[in-house]
């Protein structure tokens, strides 16, 4: 005997859906990677070669390299919670907010895209979100090698790739970049805290609970 969900109860599972889904991701990416992992180990590192820039034909070479990533602006990188994806899935139906039943709540997700679009927006234009190490300039540090300095997969040699970090390291750029963490780490929590008040009262709003 097969069993019909209520328009209630389809309504219901939807909204379920919709903030673990997209809420969710959301926080957990922006909270637990980028400030856990990112804003806490790799910076440490990055601080520590630049107050130590002496020391860099000494270090480990994967501590420079954790330094590197944490300058390095690599554009094959892509952070999950950018994608537009489920936001363009959530308004693709024209009656969203009248099949949603609550418009409280519809303007509620309408809020959350907003705060992220917003801190995608900052973290575009905004000089403190710019990392010293472009693609093009970490390019131009390797055409400055010789040959034999670099693998077949154009990779430099560890000497060589100390050599590029010195240069990257004494750029004034560097400094301010390492010194704005506070900045970037203060617009992260405020998206945050938005979502976050904004979770909540969703799931009041939908009688939704964290068990759900």
């Amino acid at each position: 005997m097969s069993l019909k969900m209520s328009p209630k109860m389809s309504l219901k599972v939807i909204l379920k859906v919709i903030l673990k889904v997209t809420l969710k991701v959301i926080l957990k990416v922006i909270l637990k990677v980028t400030l856990k992992v990112i804003l806490k180990v790799i910076l440490k590192v990055a601080m520590y070669v630049a107050t130590h820039q002496e020391l860099i034909d000494s270090l480990p070479m994967d501590t420079l390299d954790m330094a590197f990533k944490y300058l390095y602006d690599d554009p094959m990188v892509v952070k999950p919670w950018t994608a537009d994806t489920k936001e363009n899935a959530f308004n693709s139906g024209i009656d969203a907010r009248m099949n949603l039943g609550n418009n409280q709540f519809y303007d509620n997700v309408q809020s959350c895209y907003y705060v992220r679009r917003s801190l995608m927006k900052v973290m575009a234009d905004a000089p403190m979100f710019r990392r010293p190490l472009s693609k093009d300039a970490y390019e131009d540090f390797l055409y400055e090698l010789p040959p034999a300095d670099i693998y077949n997969d154009g990779v430099p040699l560890p000497d060589a790739r100390r050599h590029v970090m010195k240069h990257v390291f004494a750029q004034k750029s560097t400094t301010l970049y390492i010194k704005r963490y506070f900045p970037r780490k203060n617009a992260y929590q405020n998206a945050v805290t938005k979502l976050e008040g904004l979770n909540r009262e969703n799931k009041l709003l939908m009688d939704i609970t964290d068990e759900d």
